[in-house]
């Protein structure tokens, strides 16, 4: 019996139609291809004759279940078309569902509930649909499109034609990879078509994430001496193909892998026998290829991308890791403006309307998105020019630079928990100090006379140059001076216009604002809640969290904001004023103020 991997590697028939979207009739190689690529699976033992489900066109429920289950999958789970490895072809998504359903019904069987063999042929369809996907900023110039790539008769040109390098090196690591299917976004997608186009950026993300592999080509990269300068790390798109796949292997400029193993990194051992590598190496592996661990090839690309590890190997999307994402996003960059926000709808969860020529109103839409679903200020924790929607988002992603928080508190959960909670993490202890010790207003709204939200408010007393593009702050009710860079070149002499400046607090301690910490501590210890097994029950133990408390509310930086009344005698709505920086400030010895209400436009 052959090996799987050269199983999958067997050719069609020459007599196979060029495009196999365009046959009529089921191309049996390519099901003798996909049967022979799975281990089989185990069946009930019953007489096969009584059991299969007949070849004659009569079908019983299971064989039905067994085909919509079969349409589920292809329509809902697979991109819209693949390259078949073995023929270098594309096929479409209705082709594939074809091809697959005499494989499917020759392993139904009638006589056992369907209930039973769901788990097992819902394994067996996407292990067979299972595909590599390509990352990549681009090719070469004169690679093949997707046209070209679509074209009748195009399999004979490119024999010779220098425009299949790609496809072909693709392919060839694809089947290496013990894969009978591939994906690239420059052979698979018909750019002019709009419905492909939305539907493509919408699902790319979770195209990525259901990969059984992203081979990742570095077209400026020799080594991985040289591999931090590789345009690959400041494109807005790859950085979802980065954090969605469960398996990745990087190769340089001319195909060469940069670590040995068959994968760089695998986040699932998985059972068609694709492992770490730390002591594998892969074919073809020379003098280029670095022999290094997992360990150390997450830490490097950890350095490049400012990606800890660990998100780097458990990130899922979504919107708990609001700043974290758009900070790491900030660092990228996309050709089309509106790419900077569509390359992040997949991480984020988000979905919203494609509208190419929109320009940087995509940003601002998709903000005002993620707004609707969290009541996270972060989103409002930037600096840099504003959108000319709304002066409270950013006008790119780019404001969203790193900022240094020092709380203490999230110091003293970080080492009192690393010891007791299974699964710790520093974004685990960042998010329940957050929760332990609420922040900022309780919700804030969107509304026809502007963003409706609450802060704690201090009246600025003068601002004066310090330097160039520097102005110091003197602000009524705090105890220390505060330093902002601005571009901004309004009059700030004019006393007038301090009357409209306010300075707002965006992440005051909610429950110390309004007087009561010592009661909401209390409630915090004698109220069960989801913290009541993480939190200390011993009086020294309890007396280190109640200073540690205290001490982080002393020595932790609170950010801020510069907001102005943009009509003169009028207390609404105001703007956020531009600032090169995110301003941060300490907390009173006397506690904040009490919050209040406001518009901002």
């Amino acid at each position: 019996m052959q090996s799987p991997r050269s199983q999958i590697s067997d050719p069609l028939s020459d007599t196979t139609s060029d495009l196999l979207v365009e046959s009529s009739a089921t191309p049996k190689s390519v099901e003798r291809s996909l049967e022979l690529t799975t281990e089989s699976e185990p069946v009930s033992e019953t007489s096969d004759e009584s059991s299969l489900a007949s070849e004659d066109g009569e079908t019983g429920e299971q064989v039905e279940a067994a085909l919509e289950l079969l349409e589920q999958i292809v329509q809902n789970e697979l991109p819209i078309r693949l390259i078949y490895v073995p023929e270098r072809r594309l096929v479409e998504r209705a082709a594939i569902g074809r091809i697959m359903r005499n494989v499917i019904l020759d392993r139904v069987r009638r006589d056992q509930p369907w209930e039973e063999q769901e788990p097992s042929m819902r394994r067996f369809i996407k292990r067979n649909v299972a595909y590599a996907i390509l990352s990549c900023c681009q090719l070469r110039s004169g690679e093949m499109t997707f046209e070209e790539a679509s074209g009748v008769g195009w399999r004979a040109r490119t024999k010779s034609s220098p425009t299949a390098a790609g496809l072909k090196q693709l392919c060839d690591k694809a089947a290496g990879l013990r894969c009978v299917w591939a994906w690239a976004n420059m052979y698979c997608v018909d750019a002019k078509s709009s419905a492909e186009v939305d539907e493509t950026i919408r699902a790319r993300y979770r195209w990525y994430r259901d990969a059984r592999v992203c081979i990742v080509y570095l077209r400026d990269t020799t080594g991985m001496q040289d591999m931090h300068n590789d345009g690959w790390f400041r494109s807005a798109w790859t950085l979802q193909e980065l954090l969605a796949p469960k398996r990745i292997k990087f190769y340089n400029a001319t195909w060469e892998p940069l670590r040995a193993g068959i994968c760089d990194f695998d986040l699932e051992k998985d059972s068609w026998g694709m492992q770490h590598g730390d002591e594998q190496q892969s074919q073809g592996a020379d003098d280029i290829t670095v022999h290094c661990s997992v360990k150390q090839f997450l830490s490097k690309l950890s350095e490049i991308t400012g990606i800890p590890k660990i998100h780097l190997r458990t990130f899922e999307a979504g919107i708990s890791m609001l700043r974290e994402i758009m900070i790491w996003a900030s660092r990228r960059k996309s050709v089309r403006i509106e790419d900077a926000a569509y390359s992040l709808l997949g991480i984020f969860n988000i979905d919203m309307p494609i509208a190419y020529a929109e320009g940087e109103r995509a940003f601002y839409r998709l903000q005002k998105a993620i707004m609707e679903q969290t009541p996270m200020k972060e989103l409002f924790v930037w600096a840099g020019p504003s959108s000319a929607e709304h002066s409270m988002f950013a006008k790119t992603p780019r404001c969203f630079a790193p900022i240094e928080v020092n709380c203490h508190f999230t110091e003293f959960l970080r080492g009192y928990w690393k010891g007791r909670v299974q699964g710790y993490s520093d974004h685990a202890c960042e998010f329940s100090a957050g929760a332990m010790i609420p922040r900022g207003g309780r919700e804030y709204t969107l509304t026809n006379g502007g963003l409706r939200m609450e802060f704690v408010l201090y009246k600025v007393e003068v601002m004066t140059r310090v330097g160039e593009g520097k102005w110091g702050v003197q602000v009524t009710g705090l105890e220390h001076s505060i330093e902002v860079a601005s571009p901004a070149t309004r009059p700030f002499d004019k006393p007038s216009f301090y009357e409209r400046l306010r300075l707002g607090i965006v992440d005051y301690e909610r429950h110390d604002a309004q007087g009561r910490p010592h009661h909401y501590q209390n409630e915090l210890y004698n109220t069960p809640n989801m913290w009541s097994d993480m939190l200390p029950r011993d009086e020294i133990q309890r007396d280190q969290l109640t200073s540690a408390i205290v001490q982080g509310r002393e020595n932790r930086w609170y950010t801020a904001m510069l907001l102005y009344i943009a009509v003169p005698g009028d207390d609404r709505p105001f703007k956020k004023m531009e600032t090169a920086e995110v301003i941060q400030v300490r907390r009173p010895s006397g506690g904040w103020r009490t919050p209040e209400t406001i518009y901002i436009r």
